[in-house]
């Protein structure tokens, strides 16, 4: 947690390009309701990676056309979407991975 912290204050930092003034993420933590969602996505984002072998797997088995694109982040929020059950949805997660 704590490096996640220190990631997104770190981010902020170097998105601002030295012109543009970026709100403090002390603030940023201060104005929002859910500190730990804020931190946890930030974390994921920092620590997490694309699946791309299984994505290229999928595209290859349901013989999908290269040359268009598929929203991947649709495909893989659409369970939890649609029910609340976490057996399903983990299910799909490691189904897709």
């Amino acid at each position: 947690m704590i490096s996640a912290v220190k990631l997104l204050g770190q981010s902020q930092t170097a998105a601002a390009g030295g012109t543009t003034k970026v709100e403090p993420f002390s603030t940023k933590l201060l104005n929002t309701k859910k500190v730990s969602s804020l931190v946890y996505k930030k974390l994921v984002k920092s620590k997490g990676s694309t699946p791309i072998n299984s994505q290229k797997k999928w595209l290859e088995d349901c013989d999908y056309p290269d040359n268009e694109s598929l929203n991947w982040t649709s495909a893989y929020l659409l369970t939890s979407q649609c029910t609340k059950s976490t057996k399903l949805i983990e299910f799909q997660f490691k189904f897709l991975h």
